[in-house]
C-alpha cells in the first residue's frame, strides 16, 4: 500500500532558489533575492525563513549537517570555501534553589522519599532523623515537575509536633513554587534562642518555633491533592 505524500511550501519568494539542502529541521538553499546567490534557511518545525550569509559575490553550493554549514563563496574574485555554525541555544540557567535545598550548603540527610497522589485521597508519609546540635536542619521539597506539572499547593509538614511547612507556603494556589524549603527547629537550637531571649522554659514563637525537644527529630508530611496527579520529592537536609 502507498503511502500518503504530503507537500509543503516553505518559501514565497519569487526568486530564484537553487541547491536545497536539508538536515534535522533546518533546510538551506542559494537564494538571489537580493541579486546575487545568497544563503538563506527555513526552519520546517516553526516555518521561520531569513538569510543566513549575504554579502558581495555569490554564496552557493551549500551543505548542512546538523549545526554546520559549508558552502563556496567567491567574493574575493575567486572561489573560497567557508563554513558557517549556527549559535546554539544556550542552555537554560541551572535552577534557583532556596538555601535550604541548596547542595552547596547542604547535605542530604538520610533518604529522599517520595509522594505521589493519583486521586483525592490524603497521602502520609513519615521519618526521623538524630540531629547533630552543631548544624541547621531544613526539610526541602521538590514540588512537581520542572515543567510545572504535578505540583501540589496542599501540603503539610511537622517536626515533633510542631508545623513547619503549611499549604500557605506553596502559593500561589495556581502555579506553586517547584522548590520550596523551611528550617526544621532542634532542641539545641531552642535552647540557643531561649537563651538569647532571657527565656528559661520553651515556648511557641509566632512561627510555632518551639518547645524544646530532643535532637530525636520525628517528621510526618502529608499530602492532600487539589489536582491530581501531584508528586513530591522530600529530603532532609543539614548545613556542611
Amino acid at each position: 500500500m502507498a503511502l500518503p505524500l504530503t507537500t509543503r511550501q516553505l518559501t514565497t519568494s519569487t526568486s530564484t532558489k537553487v541547491l536545497p539542502r536539508i538536515s534535522g529541521n533546518r533546510v538551506v538553499w542559494s537564494d538571489d533575492r537580493a541579486g546575487n546567490l545568497d544563503l538563506y534557511f527555513v526552519d520546517v518545525a516553526t516555518g521561520t525563513e531569513q538569510a543566513l550569509v549575504t554579502g558581495a559575490g555569490d554564496q552557493f553550493l551549500s551543505d548542512i549537517d546538523g549545526d554546520r554549514v559549508v558552502y563556496t563563496d567567491n567574493s574575493a574574485g575567486f572561489e573560497q570555501v567557508f563554513l558557517f555554525t549556527f549559535n546554539s541555544d544556550p542552555p537554560p540557567p541551572p535552577p534557583k534553589l532556596p538555601p535550604g535545598c541548596d547542595p552547596k550548603k547542604t547535605d542530604l540527610v538520610g533518604s529522599v522519599v517520595s509522594m505521589q497522589r493519583n486521586d483525592l485521597r490524603p497521602l502520609y508519609t513519615r521519618g526521623d532523623f538524630k540531629a547533630d546540635p552543631a548544624k541547621t536542619y531544613y526539610v526541602c521539597v521538590e514540588n512537581g515537575q520542572p515543567d510545572g506539572s504535578q505540583r501540589t499547593a496542599q501540603l503539610s509538614f511537622t517536626a515533633n509536633h510542631h508545623v513547619v511547612l503549611n499549604p500557605s507556603d506553596f502559593r500561589p494556589l495556581d502555579t506553586p513554587p517547584h522548590w520550596v524549603a523551611a528550617q526544621i527547629p532542634t532542641s539545641s537550637q531552642c535552647q540557643r534562642r531561649h537563651a538569647a531571649m532571657g527565656m528559661s522554659h520553651g515556648h511557641d514563637d509566632d512561627h510555632g518555633h518551639c518547645d524544646c525537644d530532643p535532637d530525636d527529630v520525628d517528621w510526618t508530611a502529608a499530602l492532600f491533592a487539589r489536582k491530581p496527579p501531584e508528586h513530591v520529592n522530600i529530603s532532609i537536609r543539614a548545613s556542611k
